[in-house]
C-alpha cells in the first residue's frame, strides 16, 4: 500500500514555488485518493482549485474553475502574449514522457502549444494533465509526494501563468555567496518574476545547470526548492518587444554558479562555465 503524504507538506512546497497562499487537503473517493490545492486569496466560488488524483497506474491533475468564475476565465484569455508563451512552453515540456495534455476552451480542443489559435473570449476550460503508465502501489511518502507535486506543481504552472501574479520585489545580493564574495549578483525581472522562476525549476528541477548542486540534498528539507535562476541570453541583447519563455531562456543554478557567471560582462554562457569548471576538475584530477 503506498504511503500517502501529508498534504500541509505539499502546500508549503508549492506556497514557496509560486509565491501563491495555498491551502490543500485529501481524500479518497472512487477514483482513489486524491490532493486539493487551492488560492486562499480567490473566494472558491470565483476562483479554481487543482485535483490531484492518485488512479491505478495513473497520476491526473486537473483545475477546476468555481461556480461564478467568469471573470478568471476572462482574465485568463485576455491574458498577454509573453504569459501565453510562458504557458506553452511549459506545456510543451511537459507533453511525452508518459504525459498527455488536455486543453478544452469553450468546448472545443485546443493546442496548448500555440496561443495563436486559441478563442479570444472563453466561457468555458477544461485543462488537465495526466501521467500514465506510473506505478505508485508501495511508494513510500516521498516518492507519492514528487508524483503529485510533479503534476500539481506543472497544472498550477500553467494556470498562473495567465493570472496576474506581482513579482519579487527584492534583488539579489551577496547573501548566499563564498565568504568574501562582494560582487553583486546583478537579477533582471526575467528571473525575479515569481512565475518564471517557478516553471523553471518546474521543468529543470532544482539541481544547478551546471554544477549539479541540489541544496535538498545536501541540506535536507530547509534546502528544497531553493536555487537561483539565470537568463541565458543577456537582457541587453533582447529587443524591447522580446517574449520570455522560461523553459527555454532561464536555467537554474546555484548561488555560487550564478556568481561566477556574472564576474564577466555581458555573462558568461552556461556550458562556457561548465567546460571551465569540467576542465579545472580533470586537471586536477590528472
Amino acid at each position: 500500500m503506498m504511503k500517502i503524504p501529508d498534504p500541509e507538506k505539499l502546500v508549503s512546497v508549492l506556497t514557496e514555488r509560486f509565491g501563491i497562499a495555498l491551502e490543500g487537503s485529501s481524500g479518497k473517493d472512487a477514483e482513489g485518493h486524491f490532493f486539493d490545492f487551492r488560492p486562499l486569496d480567490l473566494h472558491e466560488n470565483e476562483g479554481f482549485s487543482v485535483r490531484t488524483m492518485l488512479g491505478w497506474r495513473s497520476v491526473r491533475s486537473r483545475m477546476e474553475v468555481g461556480k461564478f468564475g467568469a471573470g478568471l476565465l476572462g482574465e485568463m484569455s485576455r491574458s498577454s502574449a509573453e504569459q501565453k508563451g510562458a504557458f506553452a512552453g511549459l506545456a510543451r515540456s511537459l507533453e511525452g514522457k508518459h504525459n498527455s495534455i488536455r486543453f478544452r476552451i469553450n468546448g472545443i480542443d485546443s493546442d496548448p502549444s500555440r496561443p495563436e489559435t486559441w478563442p479570444g473570449n472563453w466561457s468555458s476550460l477544461n485543462l488537465e494533465i495526466e501521467r500514465s503508465p506510473v506505478t505508485l502501489e508501495g511508494a513510500d511518502e516521498e516518492t507519492v509526494g514528487n508524483a503529485v507535486l510533479f503534476l500539481a506543481g506543472g497544472l498550477l504552472g500553467m494556470i498562473v501563468a495567465l493570472l496576474r501574479v506581482e513579482e519579487i520585489e527584492e534583488t539579489e545580493t551577496s547573501q548566499g555567496l563564498p565568504e568574501g564574495a562582494v560582487r553583486r549578483v546583478e537579477v533582471n525581472r526575467y528571473e525575479r518574476n515569481r512565475v518564471n522562476r517557478a516553471i523553471c525549476i518546474s521543468v529543470h528541477g532544482t539541481s544547478c545547470g551546471i554544477c549539479g548542486m541540489n541544496f535538498e540534498e545536501i541540506y535536507g528539507e530547509i534546502g528544497r526548492d531553493f536555487i537561483h535562476v539565470h537568463h541565458v541570453v543577456p537582457v541587453s541583447r533582447l529587443g524591447p518587444d522580446y517574449n520570455i519563455d522560461p523553459v527555454r531562456d532561464l536555467v537554474p543554478v546555484c548561488p555560487n554558479c550564478h556568481s561566477m557567471l556574472h564576474r564577466r560582462n555581458p555573462p558568461l554562457d552556461v556550458d562556457e562555465l561548465r567546460d571551465m569548471m569540467l576542465g579545472k576538475k580533470r586537471t586536477q584530477d590528472f
